[in-house]
Order: structure tokens, then C-alpha cells, then sequence
């Protein structure tokens, strides 16, 4: 075999220690061994160099088995662990191995030595093998999570149905969907038919099926709910071993209706929106979480970006009188509508301003519209946190 070894012997016995290398030198092991029989001893030597086993002896007067192992599990070190002794009992073996020793082995059957010390360093070749395969696919997940999460392109998994199993930030914010809540929404609430394109999706999958067509990918165009068109290429594959949908979407360019008059008013009032100087929100009833903003709306409230507000800001939150707010809702509600509603509001900073809220529920009382007046604070002097005026309006 002429394997080489380095073995450091916890043993205050020479004799004893010579015998242990005796036996694994006959086995055809390339010894190069150090003894030591003290605590100060190990510690030197697992600092001086590395080592592919400690073998030790149970019944030293000054320096234990569980002192030696400890020290072995404070530096991380991972290494067979062998006890040999002539006096152990069969229970303190048992609790020795517990406490992570290896194997143990009696001095009148030294016979065992060598085999157990081959099985224990190719067990140990194997776990590092483990841990290394593990820490490889740690840090490739981490990459591309940080690809994923990252990339400004929108992009998701989808399940055989089309429902989001989860979207990078891209596609939350293009979607409009908050991030606990995109598995109960599906791509086909999004989608537009475009005259040349194939319809991907034939009537409802089958369990376990995938409903997209063929095995390659199709393109879909899908419009967000502020009317921005995006393509996104839709494949099958196999994601932690079931078969899914991966999405990238990317800016609509072939059929994308440039030249529709309804499209171009999209694209206007988008600018409007993006461009205006009033707070412009949408958001989800009954939390008040915000689903979409514009970037005044992130500037009134103190904030450096809509992205920075929209994952930070709660409408409730930010309305100091509470009692008030829940009245708004109720008009909301009732009506389906509220105009200059005056609200004392705190910024991110904790400082409060008046400002005035007109908002609209949505047909289907999901979501509001609404739009946010910073008012000077000194036009409303002894007034209350709330002061709340209702527009008639038809029902929606």
C-alpha cells in the first residue's frame, strides 16, 4: 500500500505509541507521527501542521479524551479520531463515540488498528468530498439568487398553470404584485393577445402537464396595469426536480402596437403619471400596501426612490390618525370615492405634514387610486389629525 500518514499519538507512553506505528507501518502505511500527552502539547501541534488522524489513549493522569476532542472541535478540525486503551469499558466507549470519537480500539487486539484507521480516513476523504460538492452548490445558488434577484430584466417562475412561483424584483414591479403574494397571481391575468402570435397556453393543464405549447419556448405578450407592453419568453424546464416555466421578459418590440393610437395614449399618460408633481399611488385594499407610485410620491415622503418607498411604505402607517383613516375606507366603500381628504401624515424621517387625499376604489374593490397633495401645514392651524370631504359620486 505504502499510503503516507500523519498521525499525531495523544499517548504519554513511548513504548506504547511505537507499538501503534509498529502496527500501521506492517499494514504498509508511510508513517510520520508526533506524540503528545498534554494539552499545550496538542495545541502545538494541530497549530504547527495538519494531520489525517489522531489516534489517543483513554487513561492519561494529566490529559483527557474529551479535552482532546474538544480541541479538535473548536479549530473545525474533522480528522478519525481513534481511542485505544486497555482499560476502557464497553459504556465509556459508547459515550466516547458519542461525543464524536471514531472508533475505539483495545490494546490486547491491536489487529484492528490498521483496518479501522484505512475505513475512517476513506470515510473522511468521502465527507470532505460531501462538504466540498455542498459548499460548490452553495455558493452557485448564491450567485445566480444574486443574478436573479438582480438582473433588470423581469424574470419568474411559473408553475404548469402559469401561476408566479417566484419573481425577481423586476417582475414584482412591472407586475404590480407584492412579493407574498405572487403565488396566488398567474401570468394570464396579464396577457394581451397580439394578432401574429400563436396562443401559447391550450385550455387548462392536465395535473402534472404542462398548458404551454410544444417543448421550446414561446414568446407571450403580457401588459402591466399601467399599460407597458413586455415580451416574455416563456421554457419548460426543471426546477428542484419538477417540471416548470421559466420567464424572461424583455422590451416588446415585434408586434408591439407603436403605431395604435390607443397605445400612444398609454404611453402619454404613463409620462403624465411618471412626470407629475402630486403623489400618485396605487394601493391594495384593505393593508394599504403600496402596489405601484410615482416618483413624487417616494419625494414627498423622504424617500430616494419609489423602489426604496414601495418596499418600506404602508400607507396605515403613515397616517397619524387612525380613526379618521378607517372612516376614509368606510366612504370608500360606501361611495367609491373620497376628494381632498386632509390627513396629517409622517415622512421617513418622523417629521408630519398635512396632505390632502383623493382616492377611487377599484370595480373590483381591490386596490385604490389615488392621488396626494403635500398642503402647507400653517394654512390649518387648531386643526384636528383629519378632516375628510366626500365628492358625490356614482357608485362604482
Amino acid at each position: 500500500m505504502n499510503l503516507p500518514i500523519r498521525v499525531l499519538l495523544v499517548e504519554d507512553s513511548e513504548d506504547d505509541a511505537l507499538l501503534l506505528i509498529r502496527h500501521l507501518r506492517r499494514a504498509g502505511y508511510r508513517v510520520t507521527f508526533d506524540r503528545v500527552d498534554t494539552a499545550e502539547g496538542m495545541e502545538a501541534a494541530l497549530a504547527r501542521q495538519s494531520w489525517d488522524a489522531i489516534i489517543a489513549d483513554y487513561s492519561m493522569p494529566h490529559f483527557g479524551i474529551p479535552e482532546a476532542m474538544a480541541m479538535l472541535e473548536d479549530r473545525d478540525i474533522d480528522i478519525p479520531f481513534i481511542i485505544v486503551s486497555g482499560t476502557i469499558g464497553e459504556e465509556t466507549a459508547v459515550d466516547c463515540m458519542r461525543a464524536g470519537a471514531h472508533d475505539y480500539i483495545m490494546k490486547s487486539n491491536l489487529m484492528r488498528l490498521a483496518p479501522a484507521m484505512e475505513r475512517e480516513l476513506a470515510e473522511a476523504q468521502e465527507r470532505r468530498r460531501r462538504e466540498q460538492a455542498e459548499a460548490a452548490l452553495r455558493e452557485s445558488e448564491d450567485r445566480y439568487r444574486a443574478l436573479f434577484a438582480g438582473a433588470a430584466n423581469p424574470i419568474m417562475i411559473l408553475d404548469g398553470e402559469g401561476y408566479f412561483i417566484t419573481c425577481n424584483d423586476a417582475a414584482l414591479r412591472f407586475f404590480g404584485i407584492p412579493q407574498e403574494e405572487q403565488g396566488n397571481r398567474s401570468i394570464r391575468e396579464f396577457m394581451a393577445p397580439v394578432p401574429d402570435q400563436t396562443p401559447p397556453i391550450h385550455g387548462e393543464a392536465e395535473p402534472g402537464e404542462l398548458p404551454w405549447a410544444g417543448e421550446g419556448a414561446v414568446s407571450v405578450r403580457v401588459i402591466s396595469p399601467f399599460g407597458v407592453a413586455l415580451d416574455v419568453v416563456v421554457t419548460p424546464t426543471t426546477w428542484r426536480g419538477k417540471r416548470m416555466l421559466l420567464g424572461i421578459g424583455k422590451a416588446a418590440t415585434k408586434g408591439a402596437p407603436t403605431d395604435d393610437p390607443q397605445h400612444a395614449t398609454v404611453v402619454r399618460y404613463r409620462d403624465l403619471y411618471e412626470n407629475a408633481v402630486v403623489g400618485l399611488l396605487r394601493a391594495r385594499v384593505p393593508d394599504l400596501r403600496i402596489l405601484e407610485c410615482n416618483h413624487w410620491l417616494a419625494v414627498m415622503f423622504g424617500y430616494d426612490s419609489r423602489e426604496e418607498l414601495a418596499a418600506q411604505f404602508h400607507l396605515r402607517e403613515r397616517c397619524v390618525d387612525q380613526e379618521g383613516l378607517e372612516r376614509i375606507l368606510a366612504n370608500l366603500g360606501e361611495r367609491g370615492e373620497v376628494r381632498y381628504t386632509e390627513v396629517h401624515l409622517t415622512r421617513k424621517d418622523g417629521s408630519v405634514f398635512w396632505g390632502s387625499i383623493s382616492a377611487r376604489l377599484s370595480s373590483d374593490r381591490t386596490y385604490i387610486d389615488a392621488a396626494v397633495v403635500d398642503v402647507v401645514e400653517d394654512r390649518r392651524p387648531g386643526r384636528g389629525g383629519i378632516r375628510v370631504g366626500i365628492a358625490p359620486t356614482h357608485p362604482l
